[in-house]
Formats: structure tokens, C-alpha cells, sequence
């Protein structure tokens, strides 16, 4: 019995996790690349470089 109360607990937090990840991929902000809020990478660094050597190009 304790053993499937468990389970739930665990299949419903799993089932939260996935929702909330899916929510803030549908509700993050566009302006900000692949990067979606993330604290920072290499990647977003590269994508912020190449942002800004575009407006400058451009501007």
C-alpha cells in the first residue's frame, strides 16, 4: 500500500515537472534566443556577441 502512495507522489510530481517546463518553453520571452531564461552559457554568450556585431553592422 505504501509502496503504490509512493508511486503516485512521484508520478505526479514527474507529471508537474514536465507541465512546468512545458509552460515556461510556450511562455518564455522571444527576445531572448535559445536561451530561455537560463542563467547564462556559452552558447547565449555567442548568440548575444553575434546580436550585437549584426546591430552594429546594421546600424
Amino acid at each position: 500500500m505504501w509502496q503504490e502512495i509512493a508511486i503516485y507522489i512521484i508520478g505526479i510530481m514527474a507529471i508537474g515537472y514536465v507541465a512546468h517546463k512545458v509552460y515556461r518553453m510556450f511562455t518564455a520571452s522571444r527576445s531572448q534566443g535559445p536561451c530561455c531564461g537560463c542563467s547564462g552559457c556559452p552558447t547565449g554568450d555567442k548568440e548575444a556577441s553575434a546580436l550585437s556585431r549584426h546591430d552594429k553592422m546594421a546600424g
